[in-house]
């Protein structure tokens, strides 16, 4: 058996850099994630690991072998339920150990066990095509992020009691593109017996389930394998003896590149973003799958954040009263850019601004 040496912080214990799973990297790119190697004696867990490749303003950040989790227990011997927290964001720059994912704070006011996890994101988290559900022993391709946190869930519900917390008590919790991640997790038979509750922050159900909303007589999945079909060209391997060792062998740069491009082309930012409901790991539609408790009976809180509009809408507000009242009409129309201006009028705030993004 191999040992954790983390650190301690306070009344808490904190582990960092636990390897939940291998390294997705080489042939492993774009499969279910494999469990971590055995180890003997101890290995350190104070310093994060690596958050996962992916796109950002300044250009790509992270590595492929990202697949750690962070944990954040008292030092005491008192077994305490556990909080497993999604980050937002499904691709720009964010992590499981960014400042605003610390869990040491929740941690003591929660008097609960903190647990942060990257999973894999954009293209690497979701990339379906054919090929790979042809090799797929579940003849099933794409959600490898969600595989990804019910591998975390594992090694939690195997582990979690050697560092105090309760394998019985374990809450999901994701936010914005975390919570959409919860969702489909709870569409899931995998997910049975390894969550006991979920919180869904600022994405409810229903965000997501389909890549192509507008073309609803088409199965999710094979609308996924059509719109996931052009980055084989983009990335140069369409004429590749072997497509998937093509892919496998490109720079995660490059592999970055082409679903940039085909999401460019495709007109959708968000081309590999979400889950895909393939029927095998996402067994169904997630109000239904809800409804049936496909994993269980399990409770469930729906909310949003405190200001959650404030990032993306701060940074162009209205110039006046005029300008802010006919961007509501613009967007809303009649009457309800009168209703939502009732509700939200400049007058009642200390600028323009504040009623833009309070509104939001």
């Amino acid at each position: 058996e191999g040992f954790y040496q983390g650190s301690l912080e306070g009344s808490l214990r904190v582990f960092r850099g636990l390897r939940y799973a291998a390294p997705p990297t080489g042939d492993r790119r774009f499969k279910a994630p494999e469990a971590p190697a055995a180890f003997s004696g101890f290995a350190d867990a104070t310093q994060f690991g690596a958050n996962c490749f992916q796109p950002s303003g300044a250009g790509p950040v992270g590595e492929e072998d990202c697949l750690f989790m962070n944990l954040w227990t008292h030092n005491d011997n008192f077994q305490r339920p556990v909080l497993v927290f999604l980050h937002g964001g499904s691709s720009n720059n964010v992590g499981g150990d960014m400042a605003t994912t610390d869990g040491a704070e929740l941690a003591e006011d929660g008097d609960i066990i903190v647990v942060t996890l990257n999973r894999r994101i954009s293209i690497f988290g979701s990339l379906a095509l054919e090929e790979l559900r042809q090799e797929n022993a579940q003849n099933t391709t794409g959600n490898y992020q969600v595989q990804d946190v019910l591998a975390a869930l594992r090694w939690l519900r195997d582990n979690v009691a050697a560092f105090n917390g309760d394998p019985q008590r374990i809450m999901l919790v994701g936010e914005s593109a975390g919570a959409v991640l919860v969702c489909h997790i709870l569409a899931t038979t995998e997910a049975a017996g390894l969550i006991s509750a979920a919180i869904m922050q600022s994405a409810a159900c229903g965000i997501r389930t389909r890549l192509d909303e507008s073309v609803a007589v088409f199965s999710p999945f094979d609308t996924a394998l059509n719109l996931h079909r052009p980055v084989v060209a983009a990335a140069g391997c369409d004429t590749a003896a072997d497509v998937l060792q093509c892919l496998r062998d490109l720079p995660a740069a490059d592999i970055l590149s082409a679903a940039a491009a085909t999401a460019s082309a495709a007109g959708r930012g968000n081309l590999f973003g979400g889950p895909i409901i393939d029927g095998v790991v996402v067994t169904t539609d997630p109000h239904t799958a809800l409804q049936n408790e496909i994993a269980g009976s399990i409770p469930v809180i729906v909310g949003a954040t405190a200001n959650e509009g404030g990032g993306g809408f701060s940074g162009t507000p209205p110039a006046d009263d005029a300008e802010y009242r006919a961007r509501l009409t613009n967007i809303f129309g009649s009457p309800n850019d009168e209703q939502i201006y009732a509700l939200y009028p400049t007058a009642d705030f200390a600028s323009v601004e504040a009623a833009w993004v309070t509104f939001w």
